[in-house]
């Protein structure tokens, strides 16, 4: 699965991580200033459309190295009465880490909100080194390598 560059649909998109759940750090350790930056505690106070990505996939430590993963996208458009809710599920192959099954699922989102012309989005993810990163000014180098296709 190949996606062009996530800069061409983030453009007006605010990223933010969605909950306080500490199993969503994937084992990565975040100074509290820069989790506070980005933390979203109440997503659903966000006025607008608002777009909740996450992947499913077996834990890093299992000793598959290509595994599949499942791919969940869920838009809710509150700026139309009745407001409208979008529920995209997919499969990737040969994922190889959180991460590598997290970016597709952010890359998916972008594309659909720029395809449905929703420009002005706040896309939420539980992944905060996804988001950490996507929302630094220089996208050239991932904390993987192997996401370099998504972003």
């Amino acid at each position: 699965m190949w996606f062009p560059n996530i800069t061409n649909y983030t453009r007006g998109i605010n990223v933010a991580h969605a909950g306080t759940n500490n199993a969503s750090n994937h084992g990565n350790n975040y100074s509290t200033a820069m989790l506070d930056r980005w933390l979203e505690l109440f997503p659903t106070l966000i006025q607008g459309t608002r777009c909740y990505t996450d992947a499913s996939t077996q834990p890093d430590q299992t000793p598959s190295l290509h595994k599949e993963v499942g791919i969940g996208v869920f838009i809710i458009n509150t700026q139309v009465s009745p407001p409208l809710s979008i529920f995209i599920k997919a499969a990737m192959q040969n994922s190889t880490s959180v991460l590598m099954a997290e970016s597709p699922a952010m890359m998916v989102a972008a594309m659909l909100l720029q395809k449905l012309n929703l420009q002005e989005a706040t896309l939420l993810s539980d992944n905060q080194q996804l988001v950490h990163f996507l929302n630094r000014a220089d996208l050239s180098n991932p904390p993987d390598w192997r996401i370099k296709p998504y972003t």
